[in-house]
């Protein structure tokens, strides 16, 4: 038995990247953008109104993200409530953060390389863990005993969560752009 899991959904989708990257640049260079966890980087004002060359995977995330909401219990279907997108440079990263108020969180991936910045949740017990546990007694770490998992992402995929788990993303160690859309679901 496993009590308090914590589901992470990760699904490789098929668009066309080329265009969402070149609108995500597009974006860039006429909003200054905001700051939020973002070290460096731009992090765009949300995206409101019709944005076609993304309507896609705003299509995407609302089914693959109602789907996954009843998996883990949902009655009532979500939509996407707030949407931005977020281009890291070099050594560009987001601090440990959370997203209040919604149901899932998520993210798709439009450019990413080696290197370019994994995903890294912090596991809700992590404190407890790292001052509990003594890690050098660990044989084989797990999503059981590790205070934090690091997801490597690929091109295309899309990843939702509970918006209320703790995540971060690690510096951009290429000197390529490392283009994301995050969004939150309710």
């Amino acid at each position: 038995m496993n009590l308090f899991e914590v589901p992470v959904y990760v699904e490789n989708i098929k668009l066309d990247n080329k265009s969402i990257l070149q609108y995500c640049k597009k974006l860039k260079k006429e909003d200054k953008g905001i700051a939020r966890s973002n070290i460096g980087g731009w992090h765009s004002s949300e995206l409101k109104g019709k944005h076609i060359k993304l309507q896609n995977l705003f299509n995407e995330i609302t089914e693959k993200g109602n789907s996954f909401a009843k998996q883990i219990g949902k009655k009532n279907k979500i939509n996407i409530t707030k949407i931005w997108i977020n281009i890291n440079n070099y050594k560009d990263y987001n601090q440990s953060h959370f997203h209040a108020n919604c149901f899932l969180s998520g993210v798709y991936y439009v450019n990413i390389f080696d290197k370019g910045g994994r995903i890294v949740f912090d596991n809700p017990a992590q404190d407890l863990i790292d001052s509990n546990w003594d890690t050098t007694d660990i044989d084989n770490f797990t999503t059981v005993n590790s205070s934090t998992y690091s997801l490597v992402p690929n091109i295309g995929d899309l990843v939702l969560f509970p918006s209320w788990l703790k995540h971060k993303v690690e510096p951009n160690m290429t000197n390529q752009d490392r283009v994301s859309i995050s969004f939150n679901l309710s």
